[in-house]
C-alpha cells in the first residue's frame, strides 16, 4: 500500500469543503437563513457547458421560488459573461465560476438581495458530468455553493442528463437548501 501524502490529503480536504460549502461566508450564509420568504432573488440564466443554454431555466427557478414562498425573484435581462475556456477539475470550475460571478455582482449591481446562479457541465454519456448551484448576495459574497456529481447521491439516484432535468435537479437542492438549511 502507497502512502498517502500530506499534499494530497490536504487536497481531498479543500475538496470535501468545496464540495460542502466551504467557499460561503458565513454572514452571507446567516443573512440568507434569516431572509427566506422575506427577500427577493434575481435569477440567471445558467450555463451550461457542452450545450446550448437552455432559456427556460431561469424563469423556472424564479417561478418556483415565488411559488414556494422564498421570496420574490426576477429573470436577469442578460447573462454574466463566461470564459470560453474552464478548468478540466471540477474544483477549479466551481471556484472559476464563483469568481466570475461575484466580481460580475460587484460591477453591477442587480436590485435584488440575493442571485441565483447554475453551472452545468454535460458530457456525452447519458447523465450531466456535474451541476453546481449557488447563491451570492447582491455584493457577491457566496452564501450557498454546492457541487453535485457522481459522488452526490442525489445525482446518481436522479441521474441528471439533459438541460431541463439538470435544472430541475437545482431546483430540488434549492428546494432542500432553503427549507432545511441542507
Amino acid at each position: 500500500m502507497r502512502p498517502v501524502g500530506t499534499v494530497t490529503v490536504l487536497l481531498a480536504l479543500l475538496l470535501a469543503a468545496c464540495l460542502r460549502g466551504g467557499m460561503e461566508d458565513d454572514e452571507a450564509a446567516r443573512l440568507l437563513r434569516e431572509s427566506v420568504g422575506s427577500t427577493s432573488f434575481t435569477v440567471y440564466h445558467p450555463v451550461v457547458r457542452g450545450a446550448r443554454q437552455d432559456m427556460r431555466a431561469a424563469p423556472d427557478i424564479a417561478g418556483f421560488l415565488i411559488t414556494e414562498g422564498f421570496g420574490d425573484a426576477v429573470v436577469a435581462e442578460q447573462g454574466i459573461p463566461m470564459p470560453q475556456e474552464y478548468s478540466a477539475t471540477e474544483l477549479g470550475l466551481l471556484r472559476e465560476t464563483a469568481t466570475v460571478v461575484s466580481e460580475y455582482l460587484q460591477l453591477n449591481p442587480t436590485g435584488t438581495e440575493f442571485v441565483v446562479f447554475l453551472d452545468y457541465v454535460l458530457g456525452s454519456s447519458a447523465s450531466a458530468q456535474c451541476v453546481h448551484v449557488y447563491i451570492f448576495t447582491a455584493d457577491g459574497r457566496i452564501a450557498y455553493a454546492r457541487a453535485f456529481n457522481q459522488r452526490s447521491e442525489s445525482f446518481r439516484t436522479e441521474s441528471p442528463a439533459t438541460t431541463p432535468e439538470c435544472t430541475a435537479f437545482a431546483i430540488g437542492r434549492l428546494r432542500d437548501h432553503l427549507t432545511s438549511g441542507e
